[in-house]
């Protein structure tokens, strides 16, 4: 077992037909402990995508568009601090036009 959810189905479908549930149980465990391993790792890989889209826009002085892009990466990793510093740097620049 891997701990993906690939190649899961059929051994669980056996333990199951078998009435291991202890084993079938493990399984489960073991692919959710991946699967949830793999849903971090997308995730962040995601949000610094969104970060480099918004610097890129930021460089490009199209800040409103910069500012969507550190928001979709703030909606999946809240916490993230180059894209909360990035947005407060685009949220001056957008205060200083407006008069």
């Amino acid at each position: 077992m891997t701990g993906h959810a690939n190649g899961v189905g059929s051994e669980l479908a056996g333990l199951v037909a078998d009435q291991n549930l202890t084993a079938a149980l493990r399984v489960l465990e073991e692919a959710i402990g991946g699967a949830e391993a793999d849903y971090a790792s997308a995730a962040a890989r995601l949000a610094q995508l969104h970060i480099n889209k918004g610097y890129c826009h930021q460089s490009l002085s199209l800040s409103r568009k910069a500012l969507k892009d550190y928001d979709a990466a703030l909606a999946i990793a809240p916490g993230n601090v180059m894209a909360l510093f990035r947005r407060g740097q685009v949220l001056q620049t957008l205060n200083k036009k407006q008069p």
